[in-house]
């Protein structure tokens, strides 16, 4: 059964920097949006992390015009190369299940990705896969045709 999500609250300067980083990641210039993600982190804490994920998340839905709920299956990303059903890393099948858990509006599959997340003790490969987040949801807005369901 799936449960409505509980919103995380509003915060303008993290939806601010969310959509900054979303627009370098759309223009390909991922170490602009890595430095715009850390910043959200330093300014916003883990709050303004899982502001951004949802948005990314969200602008991924509303792109492709996904309804809430709706049950999906992601492309899956070869990250570096933005090839198509390539080799995975662990934080790109993380991203993508983050992101399929917020699209399919299902709070315990995310959750349990966010405690996943906490878990990784190593700052560093925290950060690859909130990055990875962004990342998918770049390829795949790149990928769906505006207005086309996923």
């Amino acid at each position: 059964m799936t449960e409505t999500p509980t919103p995380v609250p509003a915060d303008p300067r993290a939806k601010e920097l969310l959509i900054q980083a979303l627009r370098a990641g759309m223009a390909g210039q991922w170490q602009k949006a890595a430095d715009i993600t850390m910043q959200i982190n330093d300014e916003r804490g883990f709050d303004g992390v899982m502001t951004a994920i949802q948005g990314w998340c969200d602008a991924l839905s509303q792109h492709a015009k996904i309804p809430r709920g709706k049950d999906i299956q992601l492309i899956r990303w070869e990250i570096e190369t933005g090839q198509i059903d390539g080799p995975a890393r662990p934080s790109t099948m993380w991203a993508m299940r983050v992101i399929q858990a917020r699209l399919q509006w299902d709070f315990h599959a995310f959750s349990a990705a966010i405690d996943e997340l906490i878990a990784i003790s190593n700052d560093r490969l925290r950060g690859d896969y909130i990055m990875d987040v962004l990342r998918v949801a770049v390829l795949s807005i790149k990928h769906y045709r505006k207005g086309a369901n996923a």
